[in-house]
């Protein structure tokens, strides 16, 4: 207990003007007595391996402020508050330093309230004390921690982590990680393994099933995102596949909200177990875990993942360099121009829409690419078929977030002009229908053409028909030709202008 305790009662009973000095020296004396029944009881404490709050670490802990101040202040008492334990075990250590740990705090019953502030008999015996100011003043103490632990309690990343379900409570700014890690840890293959085995569970705790696809699709995007950005041609700022994004940009506003977010799951994963990692590492492990999942364990990327990327502190301007919905100009500035990939990885890779779904109130473009939500779960060559075997057309003319639809689904279904892009020349065509089947006079009065083999894009249409392994669209789906390239194209979009990357490894 700190020094000046007995000075500090003292004086505080000299104000009230309560007592003689013969009973002021029978409580210093047994004060006295108590402190060294204490310290016995610490040495013996300290033996059986209990860790101690000495008055030291209690006064240089009061300076700390906010809830490392309320945590220390419950944890000074001789009371271990179970909730507390709850909920500080995963972020903090401080609970350990209770005096007694196998000492739970009951419910603040009067009794306790007197105990908890140290006041005993004397908070309720007025012969001791006249003064009534002294005893509002401890309850108001006692009110006071427990506000602390309530707004604790009640705040929402600590709920995330018991009910599986937080949310943030704004669009939100990006969380706040270990800094950039200038030497990427090794990352082994019970590691790797462990992550995947994390994303399922989380993904397996979502009931909701649009709340589900937009997780494990956002993980992807949130790759995707990070990648897109790079630009060969700028030696000052690449940028690539390097933890960092602008959460603040539009293009990344679905991301910064409901997967990368201080309260959202996959953050509070990465730094509870993976922050050794740089983010950039537990990203790819993520997205190719949620890719093995949602292929039923048909595209497995263990043996071409790599670790070693190095997490940027900032990439001012990064989020102009993500691809607009625009069309395929955009396309190309970003796959071909920039990251230095061909139509063909561009194709591929745009394939991923096949998983998850647009959110109108983040992106303006509001449904999924494939026939339902459940479907939409599904990490397969789907979304090529639905790109040749619908009639799409334009949804919102002439606004920002034009988009597709089709007339069988209107409110549901989606392409943007970067998937049909791939296929039709709509630059010059709008507005058009892709089919015989639109029901809007003035698109269905143009058939959007396809693109020609003298067209700079017809590698796209050649490479969407290739996906379609040799069958009619919406017919007989096979996998097998998006599977065979798909590896390949997203191993040189995770990789891009990293160096010295390496494969996992049995031990580090």
């Amino acid at each position: 207990m700190p020094a000046n305790t007995s000075d500090h009662e003292h004086h505080e009973l000299a104000a009230a003007g309560g007592e003689s000095e013969s009973s002021l020296t029978e409580q210093r004396e047994t004060k006295t007595t108590t402190t060294k029944v204490e310290k016995e009881e610490d040495l013996v404490k300290e033996k059986e391996g209990v860790e101690l709050v000495t008055a030291d670490d209690e006064e240089e802990e009061e300076e700390e402020g906010g809830k490392e101040d309320a945590i220390n202040r419950i944890g000074q008492n001789h009371c271990c508050h179970k909730i507390h334990k709850q909920l500080f075990t995963p972020f903090s250590d401080h609970w350990r330093r209770c005096k007694d740990p196998s000492v739970e705090c009951i419910s603040p019953s009067s009794s306790h309230r007197d105990e908890l502030e140290g006041g005993g008999d004397d908070v309720a015996d007025s012969s001791h004390h006249t003064d009534s100011s002294i005893v509002a003043s401890r309850q108001h103490h006692y009110v006071r921690i427990g506000e602390e632990v309530k707004n604790i309690v009640s705040n929402p990343r600590v709920l995330g982590l018991f009910n599986g379900k937080a949310k943030p409570e704004n669009p939100s700014k990006a969380p706040t990680t270990p800094s950039p890690t200038s030497n990427p840890a090794c990352v082994t293959l019970k590691t790797y393994d462990t992550i995947d085995k994390d994303i399922e569970k989380i993904s397996k705790g979502i009931t909701d099933v649009k709340s589900r696809g937009r997780f494990l699709g956002g993980i992807v995007r949130l790759v995707a995102h990070d990648f897109m950005d790079y630009d060969r041609n700028n030696s000052t700022h690449p940028f690539g596949p390097d933890g960092c994004f602008n959460a603040t940009h539009p293009a990344n506003r679905g991301i910064a909200s409901i997967i990368w977010c201080t309260t959202c799951e996959l953050t509070l994963l990465y730094e509870q177990k993976y922050s050794h990692m740089s983010k950039a590492d537990f990203w790819v492990a993520a997205a190719n875990a949620v890719i093995r999942q949602t292929s039923l364990g048909a595209l497995d990327l263990r043996s071409t993942y790599k670790w070693g990327r190095k997490d940027a502190a900032s990439c001012p301007g990064a989020g102009s360099r993500i691809p607009n919905a625009a069309g395929c100009g955009s396309v190309e500035g970003v796959f071909l121009t920039r990251m230095g990939l061909t139509w063909k990885d561009a194709v591929v890779l745009i394939g991923a829409h096949t998983l998850g779904r647009g959110n109108s109130e983040f992106s303006g473009h509001d449904g999924t690419w494939k026939d339902t939500e459940e479907d939409a779960q599904v990490f397969d060559s789907q979304f090529f078929h639905e790109v040749l075997g619908n009639s799409w057309e334009p949804r919102n003319a002439g606004l920002r977030n034009q988009d597709w639809t089709i007339v069988t689904d209107p409110n549901t279904r989606l392409m943007l002009n970067t998937d049909l892009c791939l296929v039709y020349d709509i630059d010059n065509t709008m507005p058009c229908c892709t089919g015989d089947s639109c029901v809007d006079v003035i698109a269905a009065a143009t058939r959007c053409p396809v693109l020609s083999s003298s067209h700079a894009r017809y590698e796209a249409y050649e490479t969407v028909q290739q996906m379609l392994g040799g069958n009619e669209p919406n017919t007989n789906i096979n996998n097998a030709p998006f599977y065979s390239l798909f590896p390949e194209s997203w191993n040189k979009a995770t990789t891009i202008g990293q160096s010295n990357l390496s494969p996992l490894k049995d031990t580090c």
